[in-house]
């Protein structure tokens, strides 16, 4: 968006606000995230211009995501209080479509993506991760292409490598041991003794303070290719120079020079005084900046800019951005594995922030808070656990990005006449309403058929993946089963109890037994079946036989 999304200031309002319910404040948080992504999906890039376009229109776009009237309906009601609040707060919404800014996300601290299995969350968190890294949006070609995203998982990786980015699963036997810090044993001299281990999260945020800590002419905690990437990021976030225009990046000398920071044409960084910003441009090259952080040039005679680089120096290092990703979050134990954290994670309650706060760790006794640019973004399967059913602290500290299934990443896909996302969104339609939302099928499952694939492909998806996951979801109740799969011949019955009995069936209770035909799974009519309401529009689906 070309503004800044203000979800703190949003959920306060809605927490103030006596005509909502205190329970739907957190649906708020996720309605609105969710429908902004939506617009910039659909090049809306300022709520001026979504008050402007045909909300008809709009509906009939966000239906064709495979979401219904009733959530649509949620997250209008939602962008249309956010409105009331910032207009309550007299602020007013650019209509510049800037190509700069529509690129530029306002990234939640604390984020979970919750779905069904198979929509991708674990998938989508590479991006998001490389997103909080670059400061802007990935284009969907990025992850859409396969030759794009092998470039992003190799970004990934590297960023990975370098400790800018972590990655951790929790389970139920993971704890605050693991994840903080803890006492871990070892022998010397035959003898045992035990030591203070840091965990995984006390790690990226100690990685954090040092590269903060960083003082001119100390040996740098960071590459030089980390070094040319943290740059070129940098200097793409500045604004443009124009006259009469003032950045919006302000930055002071330790000799007390205030000046501003702008890109200049070779997408480099320039400085100039913020008492005369209209005057001679001081540029800080790449090259010379690596001179002074990697050459350790201590000399002021070797820049003719005095102590500018070194400021600027200190605020790149201090904007890096490190990101926690947390795979399965819910099913850790959070009480457990956050311990007192749970309180410092919060943005308000972060190092730099106002109501900052620090804690003594148990084990070690060191002062200990969380750093204002550590990311964290968890995974939580739906089927698993019931968003519902999440811890309360966590729930009020994250929030929540629902995915559900894409079906238009599937309706281009057809395999002898059968419609693999028409096929899977009626099998999720069943589900929901046999069981709930939350254990629908995810699109992935199938991805793997967007290549090009035969008919035994889709079997064994069918035999090896969907089968089991509906046997699990209905606890092997196969009428219901059948249900979900419609007219398909996957599941037959068995022989009745008159056929296995010759004699007292009177006194047994009438029960029917089922049992998988592995062969029609082989069979196309089995899976046009699933979503034609009838075996005549299965048999026009079906195409004409060559003679």
């Amino acid at each position: 968006m070309n503004e800044v999304i203000d979800y703190d200031g949003f959920r306060a309002y809605c927490d103030e606000n006596k005509k909502i319910k205190k329970s739907s404040t957190e649906s708020y948080q996720s309605y609105l995230r969710n429908f902004i992504d939506f617009l910039e999906d659909n090049q809306i890039y300022s709520l001026q211009d979504y008050n402007n376009i045909d909300k008809r229109s709009l509906e009939e776009k966000f239906l064709k995501t495979g979401k219904t009237k009733k959530t649509f309906g949620k997250y209008i009601y939602a962008v249309n209080e956010y409105i009331k609040f910032k207009n309550g707060k007299g602020d007013t919404m650019p209509t510049e479509n800037n190509g700069q800014q529509k690129d530029k996300v306002n990234f939640p601290l604390n984020q979970i993506l919750y779905g069904p299995p198979g929509t991708g969350k674990t998938y989508t968190t590479i991006a998001k991760a490389i997103e909080i890294i670059r400061g802007k949006k990935v284009g969907k070609e990025e992850i859409n292409d396969e030759e794009k995203r092998k470039v992003l998982k190799k970004q990934f990786d590297e960023y990975a490598q370098s400790g800018q980015i972590k990655f951790v699963t929790f389970h139920q036997s993971y704890g605050y041991e693991e994840f903080v810090e803890g006492l871990k044993a070892y022998t010397e001299d035959k003898n045992i003794h035990y030591r203070v281990e840091d965990g995984i999260f006390k790690e990226i945020c100690k990685r954090i303070k040092e590269h903060k800590e960083h003082k001119k002419w100390k040996v740098p905690q960071i590459s030089e290719d980390r070094f040319d990437k943290l740059y070129d990021i940098y200097a793409a976030n500045l604004p443009n120079y124009a006259k009469n225009k003032t950045s919006n990046k302000k930055l002071k000398t330790s000799d007390g020079y205030e000046f501003y920071l702008y890109k200049n044409t070779a997408q480099g960084i320039e400085a100039r005084s913020a008492s005369s910003a209209d005057g001679s441009p001081m540029p800080m090259s790449k090259d010379s900046l690596k001179k002074i952080l990697f050459d350790q040039d201590n000399s002021k005679s070797s820049y003719r800019y005095g102590t500018h680089p070194d400021a600027v120096l200190e605020d790149m290092l201090s904007t890096m951005s490190y990101v926690l990703i947390i795979d399965e979050i819910n099913r850790g134990n959070i009480s457990k594995i956050f311990g007192e954290l749970i309180t410092l994670i919060e943005p308000s309650k972060r190092l730099g922030a106002y109501d900052e706060i620090t804690v003594e760790l148990p084990y070690s006794k060191e002062k200990f808070g969380v750093p204002s640019n550590l990311y964290i973004i968890g995974t939580m399967n739906t089927a698993d656990r019931s968003i519902a059913l999440i811890d309360t602290a966590l729930r009020r500290r994250f929030e929540f990005v629902e995915m559900m299934p894409k079906y238009d990443e599937l309706n281009e896909t057809t395999i002898e006449g059968i419609n693999v996302g028409e096929m899977l969104k009626t099998i999720n339609e069943r589900i929901e309403y046999l069981y709930d939302r939350d254990h629908t099928i995810g699109h992935a499952y199938f991805m793997s058929l967007k290549d090009g694939a035969d008919i035994e492909e889709l079997a064994s998806i069918f035999k090896n993946k969907i089968l089991p996951l509906l046997q699990e979801y209905f606890y092997d109740d196969w009428g219901k089963i059948r249900l979900v799969l419609g007219e398909s011949q996957f599941i037959k019955e068995k022989k009745p109890a008159n056929a296995l009995f010759k004699s007292g069936t009177d006194y047994i209770n009438d029960k029917i037994l089922y049992e998988i035909d592995k062969e029609a799974f082989y069979d196309e009519q089995n899976y046009l079946k699933i979503y034609n309401s009838t075996s005549n529009q299965a048999d026009e689906a079906k195409p004409a036989n060559d003679y």
